[in-house]
């Protein structure tokens, strides 16, 4: 297997043994590639010795400085004069937390937190991401006391991602009339026009990852706290209001839409984790104490209550997650942006190797093949990245779903990626005498090996060419 690898390297990035008849800009890529690894390689080599010399220069300053004198400017002697002032040493130096500099630095951070109270979600998002943590344990408070004002904060901070600067109102969050808010939203965007802070190039390239921590931090909260599965059933207007948004004819309310749902399903996933655990730990208390002589009846009412509880709030998420990706993914996955067809693919790969007993299953798999063939570059390395992903894991050689997906859905695929894993697989077709569709699953194992590595290859130059 190594053997086979190594050859398929050399084969690839040398592209002379063998007699492979690679394609003209496949060959011109490979030979751009090794210019470019040359110059970063001695890039690399300059900078080193730029740092070596830059280090030498600091060890003598600190030689200069041992003395405990301030240094005098570059054009004076190095010499201390009568009227120069001695500095205290480290350990002298003054550490009172009632000094000026601690005191300033609890003034800005009171300001900063004091500031919260009065900033929207959206700005502590975007301006303020150091304060998510702190934003989140308010807005717990807050969801506390009034749940359909909290809830009502939280929908607004989508619709404003998507380019709305509309304020949901409780009576929006109780009426239950998402389709109606969301023809509404869509209105108000296409007549009054709206703002995308996702793709802005100020505050767009973060805004996203924090935009995803945040809620991630909010629904972690909300569960520990025990107020995600309570009567007021925030899930369930969350999966409903991406539903309608995701289906709205702007762009941005889809691709806001997307990435919630994406975080949605992704955090609920981690809490149906956490409950599963506290499930089978109850459920191994409950065995011990009905094995003693006397157990405490007490004890196993509330054990069993604890092991009910569980069972239902994990089917409860299952739930919302299927119906969350029946309305959101199945049909974003054919959206026209390919950012938005981007995030889908790359959700499903992560889901499939986080929770492969419910996603490693031919209803989500198809869409990671179908995405190999793809118009858009982006959205065929997302399908190549979860692809490798999913084959190093532990569960690919589990059951014949991964296997059969492989080897019929990427080989399948396989000619419209790049022409030198294509010639890569015939060359092994070659060796054995057989053709492409026949190959084992070891020879699949090297073709998607050999594809991975020429993304990354790839990758690496768009990023040094930038």
């Amino acid at each position: 297997m190594q053997a086979l690898v190594w050859l398929s390297l050399v084969c690839t990035i040398c592209c002379v043994p063998l007699q492979l008849q690679f394609d003209v800009t496949a060959y011109d890529t490979i030979q751009h590639l090794k210019l470019k690894f040359v110059q970063c390689k001695m890039a690399a080599v300059r900078r080193s010795n730029r740092s070596t010399s830059a280090a030498t220069i600091n060890m003598r300053d600190n030689s200069d400085e041992s003395d405990g004198w301030e240094d005098s400017d570059d054009d004076q002697p190095k010499t201390a004069s009568a009227g120069a002032k001695r500095k205290a040493p480290r350990g002298e130096q003054n550490t009172d937390p009632n000094s000026a500099p601690a005191a300033r630095k609890r003034q800005r951070t009171a300001a900063a937190r004091a500031d919260l109270h009065d900033l929207t979600l959206l700005e502590i998002v975007m301006k303020h991401s150091n304060s998510i943590d702190n934003a989140v344990k308010e807005w717990i408070e807050r969801y506390r006391s009034n749940r359909a004002a909290a809830a009502a904060e939280l929908m607004t901070l989508l619709v404003k991602v998507g380019g709305c600067d509309a304020e949901l109102t409780e009576e929006d969050v109780e009426g239950g009339e998402v389709d109606q808010l969301a023809a509404r939203l869509t209105n108000t965007v296409v007549q009054e026009g709206g703002v995308d802070v996702l793709h802005n190039n100020r505050t767009g390239r973060m805004l996203a990852e924090h935009y995803r921590v945040f809620w991630d931090k909010a629904l972690r909260q909300l569960a520990a706290a025990d107020l995600l599965f309570d009567d007021f059933e925030l899930n369930d207007k969350l999966c409903r209001l991406v539903t309608a948004l995701s289906i709205s004819v702007v762009r941005g309310f889809r691709y806001a839409a997307t990435l919630t749902a994406a975080q949605l399903i992704s955090t609920w996933i981690s809490i149906s984790a956490g409950l599963t655990e506290s499930r089978e730990l109850a459920k191994f208390q409950l065995d011990a104490e009905e094995k003693k002589k006397k157990p405490s009846r007490e004890v196993v009412a509330s054990l069993k209550r604890t092991v009910e509880r569980c069972h239902t709030r994990v089917e409860d998420l299952r739930n919302f997650r299927s119906v969350t990706f029946t309305g959101v993914f199945s049909h974003r996955f054919r959206d026209v942006s390919d950012e938005i067809r981007a995030i889908v693919v790359e959700s499903i790969g992560s889901w499939v190797v986080v929770l492969p007993t419910e996603f490693l299953a031919d209803t989500y798999l198809k869409y990671l093949a179908w995405a190999l063939s793809d118009r858009s570059a982006l959205v065929r390395g997302k399908a190549l990245a979860a692809l490798d992903r999913l084959y190093s894991n532990r569960w690919a050689g589990h059951g014949s779903v991964a296997w059969l997906f492989c080897r019929h859905c990427w080989l399948s695929h396989l000619a419209s990626l790049w022409p030198v894993v294509v010639n890569v697989c015939v060359m092994i077709a070659k060796h054995r005498g057989s053709t492409v569709s026949s190959l084992s699953k070891i020879e699949c194992e090297v073709s998607i090996i050999m594809s991975s590595l020429f993304l990354m290859v790839m990758s690496y130059y768009q990023r040094s060419t930038r």
